[in-house]
């Protein structure tokens, strides 16, 4: 959850690897006009490409801690 354009807008996704575990820390700006922002949330997603996974079991943290992490099994 975050606020809206063009005031609050994804700006670097940063995927550190530590063995099978992946953090992930996004970053949020903000757009280049000047503008009046209003405070309203609004649901966003982006993916993140990780590559080709060998088989096993992945874990996913957030790097910022606002999220519980995941564990991805592939096969």
């Amino acid at each position: 959850t975050s606020g809206v354009e063009p005031c609050y807008v994804l700006d670097t996704i940063i995927v550190d690897k530590d063995g099978s575990t992946y953090t992930i820390t996004l970053r949020e700006g903000h757009g280049p006009d000047d503008v009046a922002c209003i405070e309203i949330a609004q649901q966003k997603a982006t993916q993140v490409d990780l590559g080709g996974l060998d088989p096993g079991t992945y874990t996913i943290v957030d790097g910022a801690g606002g999220a519980a992490a995941i564990e991805v099994v592939v096969s």
